[in-house]
């Protein structure tokens, strides 16, 4: 059996590796939970509301081109305070 060595890795350099690993996923469950507890504090006090109305139309006439279109008609936002 033949072995790449450009895929053979050190047990040093696999350990660097594995300790990489694990400071990236801690940094990013770190991120995760400020990010879930500021989004809870805002939606506590804040309640955003979001509506699109989209229209589409499709057409292909005898003997022409298709065509095809897609427009957003509307889009509305509020915010209201939570009792």
């Amino acid at each position: 059996m033949l072995v790449s060595t450009a895929f053979a890795v050190n047990p040093e350099e696999k350990s660097e590796i594995e300790n990489l690993k694990r400071r990236i996923a801690n940094l990013e469950g770190q991120q995760a939970q400020q990010h879930a507890a500021e989004i809870g504090q805002i939606s506590e006090f804040l309640t955003l509301y979001v509506f699109f109305e989209v229209e589409a139309s499709y057409t292909k006439p005898d003997g022409g081109d298709e065509e095809s279109d897609l427009t957003l008609a509307t889009a509305e936002q509020s915010l209201r305070s939570n009792p």
